[in-house]
């Protein structure tokens, strides 16, 4: 018994079924093979996908951490730069009060001594008309002495009114 070219199991009737049976089974084989393949490249493209979509979102999750450190240095700087500002507006204040503490202490003094140069004029005027009064009513030769009273008093008064002077001059000697 010779085969013929198409039929290569040759021409017993079991032998024919056996390689139907056999040739389905292969193609089935062919079939579950090509499906496991078609599956396992869909499964590895969405394995990709899921990979190069979760780089992307860790991307994205590093960019926005990054920005928010960012942030909250620039915050500390600011509140640095504001703590700064407000010590030193403080400052400025304080130096500013005890400016005027210290000019409202000048002015005070000031005030004073020229209240006390004027009550010392006042006095010396009082003792003036006291001189002029008693001059009057004396003889010729006392008055040098009164004259020279009432100069007297006349200057001390002036020194006095420099001494209290916030811009006082350097005395001479």
């Amino acid at each position: 018994m010779t085969n013929p070219a198409d039929n290569p199991w040759g021409s017993a009737p079991g032998l024919e079924s056996m390689g139907a049976v056999a040739r389905s089974a292969v193609e089935a084989y062919e079939r579950t093979l090509n499906l496991m393949q078609s599956w396992s490249e869909g499964l590895m493209a969405t394995y990709r996908e899921q990979t190069e979509s979760y780089g992307a979102m860790l991307i994205s999750v590093d960019k926005s951490l990054r920005a928010m450190e960012q942030v909250v240095e620039n915050q500390a700087k600011t509140t640095k730069a504001l703590a700064e500002s407000l010590d030193a507006s403080r400052q400025v204040v304080t130096a500013a009060m005890k400016s005027n503490e210290h000019n409202t202490e000048r002015v005070e003094t000031f005030v004073s001594g020229v209240l006390d140069v004027l009550t010392g004029q006042l006095e010396a005027i009082r003792s003036q008309v006291d001189l002029g009064q008693t001059m009057l009513s004396t003889p010729a030769s006392g008055q040098g002495a009164l004259f020279l009273k009432m100069t007297q008093d006349w200057t001390e008064a002036y020194s006095r009114l420099l001494s209290t002077s916030p811009f006082t001059l350097p005395k001479s000697d």
